[in-house]
């Protein structure tokens, strides 16, 4: 018996995929046009794109928030309002007749955006987990390693286990983790 699993994740990946695109968009489609916008509101090209950079700056502190309120009122909810709100900025933005109204709507998109990229990672791993652990489960080798124990001489256990090492043992390996990515830092 076929049950109708594929066709119910086809739409959610379709949905997700359109979320996603809708979310880009709302960044990157009136970056071309900023000399246009700057021009019909009578300001400096450099002043306007701090829209965006506002926008992101919004929508990244408000990535904070987002998580417990789409745990308290569901995934698919949250992704709903957080698209209509992606989509009434970008129409707002594209339909603004003076600067304060754009950069409202462009904090109406940025409060859209904020949520749509981790809450549709929230919904791929609650919808697909079964299936990934199912997949891994029915291909994993059955092979049976014999290991031995930590502190044997050819035991191919790494040694990190810190209730193992001693004390001055930890703070050089830490020391030296330490300098080398100060100096992994200076180099880049």
């Amino acid at each position: 018996m076929r049950s109708n699993a594929a066709p119910q994740a086809r739409a959610l990946v379709s949905t997700l995929t359109l979320a996603t695109f809708l979310n880009h968009l709302n960044v990157i489609a009136w970056n071309p046009f900023l000399p246009f916008i700057a021009e019909a509101h009578a300001v400096t090209i450099a002043l306007l794109g701090q829209v965006p950079a506002l926008m992101m700056l919004v929508s990244t502190f408000l990535g904070l928030v987002i998580g417990p309120l789409a745990d308290r009122y569901g995934y698919r909810r949250t992704l709903l309002v957080c698209l209509l709100a992606v989509a009434a900025g970008s129409v707002a933005t594209g339909l603004a007749p003076t600067l304060g109204v754009l950069v409202l709507a462009a904090l109406l998109g940025a409060i859209g955006r904020a949520a749509i990229m981790p809450v549709s990672q929230a919904i791929v791993a609650a919808s697909f987990v079964d299936d990934a652990r199912r997949r891994h489960r029915r291909n994993r080798p059955k092979v049976h390693v014999h290991r031995l124990p930590a502190n044997h001489p050819t035991s191919l256990e790494p040694d990190l286990d810190r209730r193992r090492l001693p004390r001055e043992r930890r703070r050089q390996r830490d020391v030296d983790l330490l300098r080398r990515l100060l100096r992994a830092a200076i180099c880049v």
